[in-house]
């Protein structure tokens, strides 16, 4: 197969993948240049170039919309509105029992790196954190609030009792 029909065939994989997965609606052009080192996004008002030299071909899509949605801006509330296409229908006490099972896979994740010589790796618990991220999105929803309301009033809350920052006498001392 020559180079132009292998570029092809990343662009229409990378395409199809792309609105299959509801992602860069908007999506204006691929281009992955000659030597196969770097594709081209464009999408809406955004221009992305992203490496591609060391992803093999069948990542490739995965890869490039984690670096579209990376490259994106989002509000907690955005987050929020995107997380009810799959968890509407997830009831509250699912919501946080989903929660505390994702948490503890934080947490072994990061046991096994820091006390039984295991890797970190930051991509699996990107992956954790996000599924946690998910149930608290999805509790928020079922309490009839925002994550940004959440995420604002945990902030305030914070800030009156520790106006200088993180004090661990104050922490004794703070009212449950």
């Amino acid at each position: 197969m020559d180079k132009n029909t292998t570029r092809q065939i990343i662009c229409t994989a990378i395409r199809d993948t792309l609105h299959a997965m509801n992602t860069c609606k908007d999506l204006d052009m691929i281009i992955v240049t000659p030597d196969k080192d770097e594709v081209l996004l464009s999408y809406g008002d955004k221009a992305l170039r992203v490496d591609i030299q060391d992803i093999p071909e069948e990542e490739l899509p995965r890869f490039l919309i984690a670096k579209i949605n990376y490259e994106q801006k989002m509000t907690l509330n955005d987050y929020q509105h995107e997380t009810l296409r799959t968890g509407k229908e997830v009831g509250v006490i699912e919501s946080v029992m989903g929660m505390c099972e994702e948490i503890g896979e934080v947490v072994g994740k990061i046991n096994k790196a820091t006390f039984r010589g295991h890797d970190a790796d930051v991509e699996e618990l990107i992956d954790e954190l996000g599924d946690v991220l998910w149930y608290l999105s999805i509790t928020a929803y079922n309490a009839g609030v925002s994550l940004e309301s959440v995420a604002k009033l945990n902030l305030a809350k914070l800030k009156l009792r520790y106006p200088d920052g993180f004090d661990i006498e104050k922490s004794k001392h703070e009212e449950e």
